[in-house]
């Protein structure tokens, strides 16, 4: 974040594999304005995944109640955040906005459930056209790759198993690559809402 912490501005800008803000240091609530941001959770020493938050999520609301943060945010791709904050609108104002956000988070949660369910064909799609922006009202079906093994843990899949269904993908037509890291979409899903889950195989 160019030397800053997400303290000491009111808008950042972060690269891909980036951390925005860690679990249990203190800070304020921010807002996706452009990428997509994953939080983890540290369970036992380690980490395990615990969602996504996309352009217009705010993310880091838990310390307007708690005072630090429960998760630990980190750039799946580009992204630009910006701070977001309600102390100055009215009480009525501020309580519509975190119960807003608040029912945002559990739209994201199933949204992200669909993610991790049917065949490993199927969960990579769906999560390209997440990325892509499907369901919002200017979906780009150009986005930046992440990386395999944040594919793998979102999707609940093996990284090798990630990898062929990626090559597979290509091989197809369904996704075409681009210069930095990015590829281009050929399907629905980068169109579409993310799917309900489907009964299917594992895929792993």
């Amino acid at each position: 974040m160019d030397g800053r912490t997400a303290a000491q501005t009111s808008c950042i800008h972060v690269g891909r594999g980036e951390t925005v803000f860690c679990a249990g240091d203190t800070g304020q609530a921010w807002r996706v304005v452009c990428g997509v941001v994953r939080l983890d959770r540290e369970c036992d020493g380690e980490r395990e995944f615990g969602g996504l938050a996309r352009v217009g999520d705010v993310i880091g609301a838990e310390t307007l109640l708690l005072g630090r943060y429960t998760y630990t945010a980190v750039a799946l791709m580009p992204s630009v955040l910006e701070a977001w904050s309600h102390d100055q609108a009215p009480a009525a104002e501020r309580e519509h906005k975190l119960l807003q956000a608040l029912a945002t988070a559990e739209r994201r949660m199933a949204d992200v459930l669909a993610l991790r369910g049917g065949k490993a064909a199927a969960r990579v799609r769906r999560l390209l056209g997440f990325l892509a922006g499907n369901g919002l009202r200017q979906p780009d079906p150009c986005v930046v790759m992440p990386r395999l093994r944040d594919i793998a843990e979102i999707t609940d899949l093996k990284v090798e198993t990630v990898s062929r269904t990626i090559s597979q993908l290509s091989q197809d037509g369904e996704i075409a690559a681009l210069p930095r890291r990015q590829v281009r979409l050929h399907y629905a899903e980068a169109q579409a809402g993310v799917p309900d889950v489907t009964a299917g195989e594992a895929g792993r």
